[in-house]
């Protein structure tokens, strides 16, 4: 039975990658994952508290221009929230880590619904209609906002404090600060989108979260546990790739 004094937390959609860490980075390697239909969209997260907040809308195949795929997404998201007993206009707010398509493109769901954001993204889209939060700023009870640069510039991810079974737990909502269990075990910072930022802050990022959370819901991907063996496996793997060891 659910405890009604915590937030919940469900992931309403697993998001997934066109790029694994081990893949050959190119166009092939993605065109291939497509065709197998691994569309790479994001993952989609619920939190339910004094309010519905969705983290991350997801958007499967994000650079074609069949619009076909438009509602196939919409469909995909709808069903989704269905089976969570969610309607569009039950979600009060929608919290987007980073404005990539991968992960805002189904935003149109949700007309009436907030649109939070962390303040640096937002002064980055100021016609888009996004509520800013500030840094450790509460998007519900119990849910704040943590900036997590790197990947992007406005970053941000969401913790939860929350109960799983019967246990309290720190759940963080990671968007691409996390990309997925397999880049924390390899190292691997994602650099390959046009709007990377820092890699060294986005190293300092994933270290937050593993300081602020139990288990991470990555971008895309199923959510792990952080736990003091994987924290060595991170930590010594990035000291290989630092001291050039290993290409990041």
């Amino acid at each position: 039975m659910k405890d009604p004094s915590y937030p919940t937390v469900c992931i309403v959609k697993i998001g997934t990658l066109t790029l694994e860490p081990t893949d050959l980075a190119g166009s092939l390697t993605i065109r291939c994952k497509h065709e197998l239909g691994v569309g790479g969209g994001s993952t989609a997260t619920l939190i339910r508290s004094d309010r519905t907040i969705l983290v991350d809308t997801g958007f499967d195949f994000e650079d074609s221009r069949d619009t076909h795929y438009v509602k196939w997404n919409r469909q995909q998201l709808l069903f989704a929230l269905r089976r969570n007993g969610v309607a569009p206009d039950q979600i009060d707010g929608v919290f987007i880590s980073h404005w990539h398509k991968d992960h805002f493109g189904n935003l149109s769901l949700f007309p009436h619904a907030q649109r939070f954001a962390s303040e640096r993204l937002c002064r980055e889209l100021p016609d888009e209609g996004l509520v800013p939060v500030a840094d450790g700023g509460e998007i519900a009870t119990g849910a704040r906002m943590v900036l997590t640069p790197g990947h992007t510039d406005g970053h941000a991810s969401v913790i939860v404090g929350c109960r799983l079974g019967r246990v309290a737990a720190r759940v963080a909502i990671a968007g691409d600060a996390i990309i997925s269990y397999g880049d924390v075990l390899t190292g691997r910072i994602w650099s390959y989108n046009a709007d990377f930022f820092d890699r060294n802050l986005a190293v300092e990022s994933v270290n937050r979260l593993f300081d602020l959370a139990d288990v991470i819901i990555p971008g895309h991907g199923v959510p792990f546990s952080v736990t003091p063996h994987l924290r060595k496996m991170w930590e010594k793997t990035m000291h290989t790739r630092m001291t050039g060891q290993l290409q990041f």
